[in-house]
């Protein structure tokens, strides 16, 4: 009697390794301690008081710019409740702009981050009054902007308005190898997440083998530079922004970015999603870095910047499974 796997290899018409969805996170490594927080308020901008003010100050223009932004460019602005689901709102909006590297539409909601939370501490042998911080769970508002880029297609970044302002990127493999064929004038037929069919299985594998940092940090970049930024002033300041991939139950693990998931595309019904467990706890690992500072004798250098939060130093072991 012929197993399952043997059925299905008879109904398939592509079989490509690629990337699925990639999740990642933004954070600056000299930003995340009380300590470094304090430094920088009273240091930096030249505060004699590290007080929580300052730091509403930056939330509050932040706010400002992103708001003039989303007027002036005429973009969408959509507020997020509780229970929406976010990539149907956006797969509609997105079905009614037909335009490439644009942002489609500016996503609202009120989430839960984990912020800098000062306390007053007065000291009886001092006129001044300091503060202390600690990092709480608190709801501040977040904005999500749904980006078709010319690279990587339908994506979105999402930004923290309250320090020390963390960023998350969600992109796609198989929409960033479609792109790539396109280019190419390979001929496809896709699938919602994936391929159907190439005219060149060949040429489909190596540009999804070519995916890597470098792509990754030249999409981040150039946003970097169209949006409106809280952390384009902390950059400057703290010496670089690092990106690092999440892992957990709900999370693509991947010990390095060459690391291929499977994706294999069924006939005649359309193949499931691909899933990719951790076999270790919740963590982090960075996956590319950059300096943003001018090349000076003090700058941060990649050697000195500490590792992500609860990092692990020893490579994280992956599965990836197609459930049939």
């Amino acid at each position: 009697m012929p197993t399952v796997a043997e059925i299905l290899k008879e109904h398939v018409a592509l079989d490509v390794e690629c990337f699925d969805r990639l999740y990642l996170n933004g954070y600056i490594p000299s930003l995340q301690t009380e300590g470094q927080l304090t430094y920088f308020l009273t240091q930096h901008l030249g505060n004699k008081i590290a007080s929580p003010a300052l730091l509403g100050r930056i939330t509050t223009d932040f706010v400002k710019r992103v708001e003039a932004f989303i007027n002036d460019q005429g973009i969408p602005r959509v507020e997020f409740k509780k229970k929406d689901r976010k990539d149907t709102i956006a797969n509609d909006l997105r079905g009614k702009d037909p335009r490439r590297d644009v942002v489609v539409f500016v996503g609202v909601a009120q989430e839960k981050q984990q912020a800098f939370k000062g306390k007053k501490d007065r000291d009886p042998k001092s006129r001044y009054v300091n503060f202390s911080y600690s990092r709480q769970p608190v709801f501040v508002k977040q904005y999500y902007f749904y980006i078709d880029d010319s690279d990587f297609g339908p994506c979105f970044i999402k930004i923290g308005t309250y320090a020390p302002f963390p960023v998350r990127i969600c992109i796609n493999g198989h929409e960033w190898a479609k792109r790539q064929i396109e280019k190419k004038g390979v001929a496809y037929e896709a699938l919602d997440n994936g391929f159907l069919q190439c005219g060149n299985h060949e040429a489909l594998q190596q540009t999804c083998d070519s995916l890597g940092p470098d792509q990754i940090e030249a999409f981040f970049r150039k946003w970097v530079r169209r949006l409106p930024f809280p952390l384009s002033f902390w950059m400057l300041v703290s010496g670089c922004l690092m990106l690092a991939l999440r892992r957990g139950p709900e999370r693509q693990d991947l010990p390095s970015i060459q690391n291929q998931v499977s994706s294999i595309a069924k006939l005649p019904r359309a193949p499931p999603a691909v899933s990719a467990r951790a076999s270790s706890p919740v963590g982090s690992r960075r996956v590319c870095m950059w300096n943003t500072s001018p090349p000076t004798s003090s700058s941060t250098s990649r050697r000195t910047v500490p590792p992500a939060p609860n990092a692990r130093s020893t490579t994280p072991r992956t599965s990836a499974s197609t459930n049939a």
